[in-house]
């Protein structure tokens, strides 16, 4: 069988990329995207515009006849991104592909294995980020009395402490409360919200939506994704990504260009100018030496906290 390429030849796999970039929309597991929306640049580092809060202001707009006109100036500065390239390469022999039903299955197989690296350390990437309070010095530290898993705790009265913080600095109420998968569980059957419910036999542990209505925010998020925890990668020690966290967020639904103003905690520049024109470019070479087809995948994002008021996190939610 010939290889697919010929040496050291490095070329885009348009099917193969159409392939990851669908693979890659998929939510399921991954949450970055929803906190971190995605902004498409075309250079790799570039400078952009941050809005100030003059829309906030009340200047004196009195004026007489003939008289000039007050003035105001946009309280607006720059700020400055730079997409990193990331990549990984999966090795397919050609006995597999010889082997396999379609010839093309073990090409995306490969594709999805390298999609779902590139997107774990992205979202990887982003939970750490988003849970520094270096990055984000909005928070709360939950007492004893205060955690979520505690039955006597008031959670929708911490929670509506925090949204008046984020509203008093940022003039609008959050609306994505991401809650991780254990501190989900201890919410959905906390005695103080099931009480709230009518038909308690009905409800015994409560959906997203209903705490989402309980908050009164858009969405309760709950992200699934996990990583191996173990120092041994044959070693599977499945940790969740974003761990016991408890973050209200206001994300603009209509998030667009840096240009507009968006309000949103983050967010992820992507450079357009790679390699198949956004992510997830899949290209492959021949390895004559081991008679391996390689599959290549690469990002190029910079992952960019833009405004710290939007965003408040709480920690120690948890007793145990």
């Amino acid at each position: 069988m010939a290889p697919l390429y010929e040496q050291n030849t490095l070329h885009i796999d348009a099917a193969l990329t159409d392939f990851a970039i669908g693979y890659g929309q998929d939510p399921s597991n991954f949450i970055g995207a929803r906190i971190a929306p995605p902004v498409f640049v075309s250079n790799i580092s570039d400078s952009y515009w941050v809005g100030g809060k003059e829309a906030f202001n009340v200047p004196n707009v009195k004026r007489v006849a003939g008289a000039l006109f007050p003035r105001v100036n946009l309280a607006r500065s720059t700020d400055r991104y730079n997409c990193e390239g990331f990549g990984i390469e999966v090795a397919v022999t050609r006995e597999e592909v010889a082997m396999a039903d379609a010839a093309l299955t073990p090409e995306q197989d490969a594709t999805q294995t390298a999609v779902e690296a590139l997107m774990l350390n992205a979202e990887r990437r982003i939970a750490a980020i988003v849970q520094s309070t270096s990055s984000f010095p909005h928070y709360h530290a939950l007492a004893d009395d205060e955690k979520f898993d505690n039955p006597l705790s008031d959670p929708i009265g911490i929670i509506e402490n925090a949204k008046e913080e984020i509203a008093i600095k940022l003039g609008v109420l959050p609306n994505k409360l991401v809650l991780g998968r254990k501190v989900y569980k201890a919410l959905r059957q906390h005695p103080d919200l099931l009480g709230r419910v009518s038909g308690v036999m009905v409800q015994r542990m409560l959906n997203t939506q209903q705490l989402a209505d309980f908050f009164e925010v858009d969405e309760v998020i709950v992200p699934l994704g996990r990583y191996n925890s173990a120092s041994d990668p044959d070693d599977a020690v499945l940790a969740d990504i974003w761990g016991d966290c408890a973050i209200l967020a206001y994300v603009d639904p209509t998030t667009g260009p840096m240009r507009a103003r968006k309000v949103c905690p983050i967010r992820t520049f992507v450079w357009t100018g790679s390699p198949g024109g956004g992510r997830f470019a899949v290209e492959q070479y021949y390895e004559p030496q081991t008679r391996t087809n390689v599959v290549q995948t690469t990002d190029f994002t910079d992952e960019k906290v833009v405004d710290n008021d939007a965003l408040y996190q709480f920690t120690t939610v948890l007793s145990a």
